[in-house]
């Protein structure tokens, strides 16, 4: 009897262990990380209930520019979102909905997969950045595809103001120019605490003269200092950059690094004892613009005015279909007949879900 007792048990938890792992397998997390300078809103799209119904687009969140939405979902389940094209960028392989003011929006479906965190870029293209020095203007281009939640933080920032008038408070000539502490006390008080994990890179940029990222290397430390490698740095040391978590996400121009980058106070150094450099807790407290930096360190060099400069078809207005304020979903014969029912149809709608749906929705599990 304890023998076949014994089988049952290992039977149970065999089978548990199968429905478990079954389980997880169908799990996934998916985060999408908004280059497109405007707001764009994400769908999910739930199966057709009939062989007679269409796949039904629901809102779950607008990603604002520069920024990510993370959502828990399945395995198989799609988003969609939509870009505006003009009409000779149209492509007969693409698919489209509404066209307003001679503008045509393309469809773009992720279908969640299997496997470590899936990230998802809007629009992935190079993003231009121009920042004003107390030497001349530096050019920078950031690239999304090489550390998609880095670029995303230091355009969020850009956009913002964050790096305007910043002191460049630690400059080695062989090393690395570093900023990112706001002469706005309210900011960077908010934005020291509000760190972004790391994400998985495949193939990571190797360090050269100009290169920027972020200058937390502890896991999931990353804030809002970035540095910039200096012209002078040496071969030894950016190796020894690479050997570190740090996480190139673009890179200033060539031209720029000799005539400005080169040019920025750099004597002051480290912090001490290992040079005389401002200490950087002292930046933070509230003085630090004002009677700290300007008293202590007469001769740094600072930022100016960053501002994005370049990206695609920034004169879409955000009264476009998938961004702001309007609603996107593929026109139908149908869909027209339907307007008037649309309330109605939402609320019987909601009613019919099953409740684990509505449930994982509000949790941001879709």
């Amino acid at each position: 009897m304890m023998r076949y007792l014994v089988l049952a048990l290992a039977v149970i938890n065999a089978l548990t262990f199968s429905v478990a792992a079954e389980e997880e397998e169908k799990t996934a997390h998916i985060t999408f990380a908004n280059f497109y300078p405007k707001p764009v809103k994400m769908h999910w799209v739930e199966d057709a209930r009939s062989s007679k119904d269409k796949p039904r687009e629901h809102e779950v969140q607008t990603v604002q520019p520069y920024e990510l939405a993370s959502f828990n979902s399945v395995v198989g389940h799609k988003f969609v979102y939509y870009l505006p094209l003009t009409q000779d960028e149209i492509d007969d392989q693409d698919e489209f909905a509404n066209a307003e003011d001679g503008w045509v929006m393309k469809k773009i479906t992720v279908t969640v997969e299997a496997g470590s965190p899936i990230i998802h870029l809007i629009h992935p293209e190079k993003v231009l950045v121009t920042c004003g020095s107390s030497e001349g203007d530096i050019h920078i281009t950031v690239e999304p595809t090489w550390a998609p939640f880095g670029a995303a933080r230091f355009l969020e920032l850009v956009d913002i103001g964050y790096y305007d008038n910043n002191a460049l408070h630690y400059v080695d000539r062989y090393y690395w120019a570093r900023f990112g502490i706001s002469p706005n006390a309210e900011m960077r008080n908010k934005y020291r605490t509000m760190t972004i994990v790391d994400e998985e890179i495949a193939t990571r940029v190797p360090f050269q003269r100009g290169i920027m990222a972020f200058g937390d290397k502890a896991p999931d430390t990353r804030s809002t200092e970035v540095f910039i490698v200096m012209p002078d740095t040496t071969k030894e040391q950016m190796e020894l950059f690479d050997e570190m978590n740090y996480r190139p996400f673009g890179y200033v121009d060539e031209k720029d690094l000799d005539d400005v980058v080169a040019e920025w106070y750099w004597k002051y150094g480290d912090i001490p004892p290992y040079g005389e450099g401002p200490v950087p807790e002292k930046i933070y407290e509230d003085d630090g613009y004002d009677t700290y930096l300007p008293n202590d360190f007469p001769e740094l060099s600072y930022m100016q005015e960053c501002k994005i400069e370049s990206t695609i078809k920034t004169n879409v207005p955000d009264s476009l279909s998938g961004f702001a304020n309007m609603e996107m979903k593929e026109a139908s014969d149908d869909d027209d007949d339907d307007d008037d029912d649309d309330d109605d149809d939402d609320d019987d709608e909601d009613d019919e879900k099953p409740e684990e749906d509505a449930s994982s929705a509000a949790e941001g599990e879709l």
